[in-house]
């Protein structure tokens, strides 16, 4: 297996799917996923079950877990955008 050296540390996140809804085979609301594609790693997938009695502690619902995730995700993507920007106008002057 060849490590690509140049871009192992290099998470940059490419786009993020929105918190989606997923159900069980008799029509109940079994969970949220939220997907981050990464530029050089992938995508990982964030599960949020509706019957994990822990998440009730923190959050609200799996719901408000799942929107938080994906918000924070969106957050990360648009400071590495604007630090990238900002990283090519200081290199044209």
């Amino acid at each position: 297996m060849k490590l690509d050296w140049k871009h192992l540390f290099d998470w940059t996140i490419d786009s993020v799917g929105g918190p989606a809804q997923s159900f069980k085979s008799n029509g109940q609301t079994a969970g949220y996923t939220v997907l981050v594609r990464y530029k050089y790693h992938g995508t990982d997938k964030y599960y949020f079950d509706a019957e994990d009695e822990r998440l009730y502690t923190t959050f609200r619902s799996p719901e408000e877990a799942a929107k938080l995730c994906y918000a924070d995700a969106v957050r990360r993507m648009n400071r590495q955008k604007a630090r990238m920007a900002a990283e090519m106008s200081r290199q044209k002057d």
